[in-house]
This record gives C-alpha cells, structure tokens and sequence, in this order.
C-alpha cells in the first residue's frame, strides 16, 4: 500500500460502495513520499469508482445483505441517495485529508495532475474531482490573495518605472513574471477544474485584468510597445483556461503585432533616411569638389566625378525599390528628385561655365541610370542628353573644321641667300625672323607689289608683305612670287577676315574707324575735297552716293556727284587698305543702307 495500490485487496469485483470505503481507508495509510503519479492514480481511482455508485444498485445490495440478516428492506431510494451523497462528502475529506499531509509543491503538482487527466472524464467523476478542487481553493485561499497583493505591489512598481524607460520596466516585468508564474502554479488546477465546468476563476480573472491595464498604461502612456507585447505574452501562457480573457488577448496580441509592425517599419524608414541623408551630404561634398577642381581642367575632375559615380549609383541600389513602388503611384521620391537636380546642376555649371561637354554627358548618362523611375526627372534628363549630343556634335565638327582651317593656314618658307630667315604662319602666330605675333595681336595688314625698270626695261618686282600689332609692324620682302602669294592668301583667312567681322561689329556697335583720311561709320563715309589752293574740307557720303576704284598702287573711294572729294589708300603705306577694300566689295552686293548688314 505504500507503493501502489493493491487491486486484489481491493477486489475489483466488490460493489463501488464497498470499494470506495477500501480505497478511503487506505488514503488513510497513503506514504506522502510516494511519487506524484502515485498520488494521481488512487485519486482518479476514488473518483471513477464514487462516480460510479449508483443508487438502484446500493439500495438492492443493501436489501440482500438485510434479508440475510432478518432485517426488513429499504424502501427509500432518497435514503439511498441521502446517504451516499453523506458518504461522497466523507470520501472527500477522506482524500483531501491525505492531500494535507502533501509538501505544498507536491499538493499543488498532484491536484494539477488529476485534474489534467480528469477533464475529459464522465461527469460524477469529474463532478468529485471538482469538489475535491473546491477544497483545495479553501485550502489555498490564503496563500493566494497574498500572493496576488504581491503582484499587485510589483504592478504598482513597475507603472511608477515607466517615464525611467525601457530598461528599467523591463527589470521590473522579471520580477512579474517570476511572481505570476509562481501564483498561476497554485491557481492551475482551480482554473482547469473551472474551465472544464464552463466558468472562469474570478480571482485569476480579475488579476489577468490588473495585468492587462499595467500593459495598456505602458504603451498609451510611454510608448512601451515592446513591454506591452511582452506582459501580452505572459498572460496568454499563465492565463490561458480564461476563454473570454484569451480571446479579449488574442485581440490584444493581434494589434499589438500590427503596431510593432507600424514602429518597425517608422525604424526602419527612419534608419533609411538617416542613411540616406548622410549619402546625400557625401554626394554634395563630392559635388562641392568637383566646382572646386572644375577651373584646374578635366585632368582635375575626372577622378571626382568617378568618385561621384560611385556615390549616387550606391544611392540608386538602396533606392531602387522604393523609386519603383512610387513610380507605380505616379509618384516620385522626393529625396531622389532633390539630389537628382543637384547632381544636374552640377553638370549644367561644368559645360557653361568650364566648357567640360564630356564632364556634363558623363553627369547625364548616371542620373539616366540611377534615375530612370523619376518620370519628371527621366524626362528633363532625355532632353539634356538630347542637347548634349548635339553639343557634342557641334563640338566634333567644329574641331574638325579648326583642324581644317589651321591646316590650311600653316606656312613655312625660308628666306635669304646664305642666312635663312623663318617666315611662317600657324594657329600660334605669324612668325618672322626670330618674332612671332600671335594671331589676335595683329590688327594691322599690309601687302603689295613694287615693279622696278630702268629705261623702261623691267629689272627686278618686289613683293611686300607688313603685318603687326599696335606697337610693332613686321615687313618681310621677297622675289619670289609664290611664296608671297602662298603667305598672303594664308594672312588673309587668318587674320583678314576676322579683322573685317571685328571691324563689322563694331560698325553695328556705333564705332567709326579711320584709314588714312577715309573714316567711315555704318552708314557711309567721309572722304576730302580736293580743291585748287585749298584742301582739308570734309565732305560724307552713304555707301549708295561712294563709288571705288583701284588706282596706281592705291584704293580709291569718292563721291559719283563730285569727282574732287576722294580719298585714297595706298597698300603699301596704309593699314588695312585691302580690308577696306573687301568691305566696299561685299557692301556692293546688297542694297542696305549700313555696312554691317554684311553680317546678316
């Protein structure tokens, strides 16, 4: 009897009544120290054969043993009936008299234990399980209301921890957890043994419910979402046999995961923007050294701009998705469309202010890259790419037509008998001798050719060819013929006809320029009369009143209604006489009344 129980002293035949009293005598001598499935074992036993006691079957057993014994029957059944339920009350302090002499641990495991096993039992068994339950509340009563006033003191605490932060709460909700555990490890088999009868332990209920509120208080009030969650879980595992409070948790659960959710995706956007903006303030320090470096060349900026590179496509990888999602919207993200137009107008600075073309396309062909979900963005970008191309189409056929024009510029002849002189002109200048003008420099031509005889027969012709700047005039003369007129037709394209458009504009400008006596302004030009013993008087005349002619060595421009007002331009002795002379050639062929509709 100390180890088990002994079915055959029991005897499985006996009738329950005779059983039950067996069994109640031997809880009598039931060893505590037996283990707890021992103690579960003899209880489900009482329970299943008290619940098995039928009334019509007592009474007709009592009446067999009456008749042996001379005794007249029982006719009574709520007799019976009386005195089992007598009998059920006894057996029930029979057990829960052993169940005393338990070490509180072992009681509360063993009561739990029966009632686990029990809950799917026939209902007189049950229904004696849950008596023995309602004793064991009495018993324990005590124990916990003041265990429950300790979590309420740690309840208290922990609200009064709350502005301290999460930290803080957190070491208080141990000491929760710790202290409920321990309280719900009593109150188990009271809330299984309600469960299974279909109510809810209201001192259990009304501490889940104090519980609750401290969670609600720590998220409404501090924003503790985290220990809310947390103080959610542990009611959900302590308090599960609570139907009505488990669902109210679920719901409670179900939006607390909603708003972790929310704050997880604020971090999560908040860290992205974070990182963001110290992308975005690299991508400005790079830009920021670029227009540093830009006035140093490409050499200086190319480097940055692969660093830049390297930067917004990094951007464009975190972004991507994002840039997506808002472009399915109709939307574009700002931070993008903001660092976008910096990046361009960083590009736009480096062609219009540095003449960097490539810099620029460079520029264009990343933000088209990274860019392209920015429909506002993608679209400004195709129209510069669009631009730039042709730029850069303009720019190659333009070198190409530099290359050409210096090609056909560049000269080189050596001049002189035994000591060569240099005579050369290039895009860097027109040399002669050991000097060099640069192109610009010269504002000053001259050329022509002198023919020498002696009694009338020719001796020698001389070609002349002067060209300087404002201080200095370079005179080079040669007898060769094709070296002058390889030399001057090349002066003309380099330096001729850009003298002749400066002249133009300033002509347009409102400037008068002055050749030997002959000044001229847009409209036409004043020439002298020439009078007998008189000179010096100055006479105008539009372009359409000015006739010209070539004279002996000279350019002539005069009045058709008066042949004495003229002026002549000697090409030799006279600056820029064959400008002049090109000018009044080119006016001739239009009939407006200014000069400088040449240009048009």
């Amino acid at each position: 009897m100390v180890n088990g129980m002994d079915e055959t002293a029991i005897g499985q035949e006996a009738p329950f009544l005779v059983q039950a009293n067996v069994m109640a005598a031997g809880f009598e001598l039931l060893d505590p120290a037996v283990p707890e499935d021992v103690w579960r074992v003899w209880i489900q036993s009482m329970a299943e054969v008290v619940g098995s006691v039928d009334p019509g079957v007592a009474m007709t057993a009592i009446n067999e043993d009456r008749a042996i014994a001379a005794f007249p029957a029982v006719t009574s059944i709520e007799a019976v009936e009386a005195e089992i339920a007598e009998r059920r009350r006894y057996y029930k302090d029979v057990v829960l008299g052993a169940l005393g002499r338990l070490p509180p641990a072992k009681l509360v495991e063993v009561v739990t234990r029966v009632v686990r096993v029990t809950s799917d039992a026939d209902d007189p068994v049950r229904h004696f399980v849950d008596e023995l339950v309602d004793g064991y509340e009495v018993k324990v009563h005590a124990d916990l209301e003041q265990r429950a006033e300790d979590v309420r003191g740690i309840i208290e605490r922990t609200k009064a921890s709350g502005p301290a932060g999460e930290d803080a709460v957190n070491g208080m909700l141990d000491r929760l957890d710790e202290a409920v555990t321990d309280w719900d490890r009593i109150a188990q088999p009271i809330q299984l043994s309600m469960e299974n009868r279909g109510q809810d332990h209201e001192m259990s209920h009304q501490l889940a419910r104090e519980i609750r509120t401290l969670g609600v208080g720590l998220y409404n009030d501090h924003g503790l979402l985290g220990c809310a969650q947390r103080i959610t879980t542990l009611l959900e595992e302590v308090f599960a046999e609570l139907p009505e409070f488990v669902e109210k948790l679920g719901e409670d659960s179900a939006e607390l995961e909603r708003l972790s959710q929310e704050w997880q995706e604020t971090q999560r956007k908040q860290k992205l923007r974070a990182t963001l903006e110290d992308m975005a303030e690299n991508v400005r320090s790079i830009i920021g050294r670029v227009r540093a470096a830009a006035p140093m060349g490409a050499g200086s900026v190319n480097p940055l701009l692969d660093q830049l590179g390297d930067f917004v496509r990094a951007w464009g990888r975190l972004v991507q998705p994002i840039q997506a999602t808002m472009k399915a919207r109709k939307q574009e993200f700002g931070m993008s469309r903001e660092l976008a137009h910096e990046v361009r107008s960083l590009g736009v600075d480096l062609h219009n202010a540095h003449g960097m073309l490539e810099g620029a396309q460079r520029i264009t062909a990343l933000l088209q890259e990274v860019f392209a979900e920015l429909p506002g963005v993608a679209e400004r970008l195709k129209e510069d790419a669009a631009a730039l191309k042709e730029l850069a189409q303009n720019k190659e056929e333009a070198e190409r037509e530099r290359a050409e024009w210096e090609r056909s510029i560049a000269f080189r002849a050596e001049l002189g008998l035994v000591f060569k002189d240099t005579l050369a002109i290039s895009a860097s200048g027109v040399q002669w001798k050991d000097r060099v003008f640069p192109l610009k420099s010269i504002t000053r031509l001259r050329w022509g050719i002198t023919f020498h005889s002696l009694n009338g027969i020719p001796t020698k012709t001389v070609y002349t060819v002067c060209f300087g700047d404002a201080q200095d005039l370079a005179s080079v003369e040669t007898r060769k013929e094709d070296v002058f007129r390889a030399f001057q037709s090349r002066l003309w394209t380099a330096v001729g006809v850009p003298l002749m458009t400066e002249i133009l504009r300033g002509l347009r400008d409102g400037k008068k320029y002055r050749f030997g006596d002959l000044l001229l302004d847009d409209l036409g030009a004043e020439v002298t009369k020439h009078r007998f013993l008189s000179s010096g008087l100055r006479v105008y005349g539009t372009w359409l009143e000015l006739d010209v002619w070539n004279t002996n060595g000279g350019f002539g421009v005069g009045l058709k209604s008066d042949k004495k007002a003229y002026s002549i331009l000697s090409y030799l002795d006279t600056d820029n006489t064959h400008l002049i002379e090109g000018l009044f050639r080119l006016k001739s062929r239009n009939n407006s009344p200014r000069m400088s509709s040449i240009l048009e």
